[in-house]
């Protein structure tokens, strides 16, 4: 029985849409398959429209494998056996692969134009018909905004026994609303621009130069050493040695040393001078030195090693400023340097300095973890 497939072209063609609407994918044998997703009711703004819900089509050249879903549509519907339908399917799709190779465009009745795009890959541009059966025949819908305009009245007649009760109820509620909130926003205003004034003040009371806080704890570590006689000499090259010129003191090894030396002569002869017991002035002078000796080994963080740089260890940032101090004192009896600094968020930030290496600010970071804070860090 020899059929030629151009009988059936039209049928062919037709049998394409009507199986989409029971199908979310028809395959055409070698040729590619159409895929159907499900798109939801839309709402159109630009338009001011409403879609109804849809099946979106697009079309896959990958997917060639023969289901029999169209051979076994187009058997049934001719009442041919399954070879006779896949030989005259088969004629169909050379002769469509062939069209659309030459005019580089095909159309599908009711599903869409199938074309190659800029990029040379088969691209369909869906009809109009709508493929998802709830919602098939459904038109789109014109969603025209509702608006609502204001009733015309007329003004209300008040009379003059009305206007004099209205006066007597203002009178007699003393203050207005617009009074009252006027005078409620500048309290408002008032009480906030005390409160911050009182932090900027409380800050600035707070926050003492590195220098000054440093002078103090030094004098202090000095006066808890030795002996009264002792204690003076090391007061005097305390300060004598605090100079802003920090730097300087540090470097010169030699001249500082050199000012010890007089410092603890002076001192030894002022004791001698003031004190009748002190008639050695050898003695004064190796008491002098086991002072010094003494205070620069309570304060092991505060001499810089060779290649040192400064560096900030932050102990912690306290939004109390009680915490703060009692934090602020500890470090102070320990020699160190105090770093003060007010965050972004008000909170106080404290941190100490350190002149070391870095190889040695490990080992402070790890000291400092141990006794003040386990989250210190180092501030870059």
């Amino acid at each position: 029985m020899n059929l030629d497939y151009k009988d059936f072209n039209e049928q062919l063609f037709g049998l394409i849409p009507n199986l989409l609407y029971e199908h979310n994918k028809l395959v055409l044998p070698y040729f590619g398959a159409f895929v159907a997703n499900y798109c939801p009711a839309q709402v159109l703004f630009g338009v001011n429209q409403i879609a109804p819900a849809k099946k979106q089509l697009i079309f896959d050249p990958e997917q060639i494998n023969n289901d029999n879903i169209f051979i076994n549509a187009f058997a049934l519907a001719n009442g041919f056996d399954h070879n006779t339908a896949q030989d005259i399917v088969n004629q169909w799709i050379e002769s469509i692969s062939g069209q659309l190779l030459e005019t580089r465009v095909l159309d599908f009745e009711k599903v869409g134009l199938l074309y190659f795009n800029n990029d040379a890959k088969l691209e369909l541009k869906q009809s109009d018909t709508n493929f998802w059966k709830p919602s098939a025949g459904l038109p789109t819908l014109a969603a025209v905004p509702i608006i609502r305009e204001k009733s015309q009245l007329p003004p209300p007649v008040v009379s003059t026994e009305d206007l004099k009760t209205e006066k007597r109820t203002k009178k007699s509620t003393g203050w207005s609303a617009n009074k009252i909130a006027l005078f409620g926003f500048l309290g408002i205003g008032l009480v906030t621009g005390a409160f911050f004034l009182y932090k900027k003040l409380t800050q600035d009371n707070n926050t003492l130069p590195p220098i000054a806080q440093t002078d103090s704890t030094t004098v202090n570590n000095v006066f808890s050493v030795n002996s009264d006689s002792a204690q003076n000499a090391n007061v005097a090259d305390t300060i004598s040695n605090s100079n802003p010129n920090t730097d300087n003191s540090n470097t010169n090894t030699d001249n500082s040393n050199t000012n010890t030396d007089n410092s603890n002569t002076n001192t030894d002869n002022s004791n001698t001078n003031a004190d009748n017991s002190n008639t050695n002035t050898d003695n004064s002078n190796t008491n002098t030195n086991n002072s010094n000796t003494n205070t620069d080994n309570s304060n092991p963080k505060k001499e810089p090693s060779a290649g040192s740089r400064d560096y900030v260890i932050v102990v912690g940032a306290f939004s109390d400023p009680k915490n703060a101090k009692r934090m602020r004192r500890r470090l102070e009896k320990e020699g160190y340097f105090i770093d003060l600094a007010t965050t972004y968020a008000g909170y106080e930030r404290i941190g100490v300095q350190i002149s070391c290496s870095p190889s040695e600010l490990k080992e402070h970071l790890k000291d400092i973890r141990q006794k003040f804070s386990p989250k210190a860090w180092v501030l870059k």
